[in-house]
């Protein structure tokens, strides 16, 4: 599958129920551009754990 047909595919990952950031990420990495950009940060992902663990009822 070349890059244009994955790219194609790519257009259609919404329908699927997921977000369109995640399909720009899909994209991005398909093109074999960086997706650093579309991680957490050290400190959101201190946030986001931290939300579970209150979400879950762990101290």
């Amino acid at each position: 599958m070349n890059l244009q047909q994955k790219q194609m595919f790519l257009q259609n990952i919404t329908r699927l129920g997921l977000s369109s950031a995640f399909a720009a990420c899909l994209d991005d990495f398909v093109a074999g551009k960086s997706v650093e950009d579309y991680l957490p940060t050290e400190e959101e992902q201190v946030e986001i754990l931290r939300k579970i663990d209150e979400i879950e009822g762990r101290p």
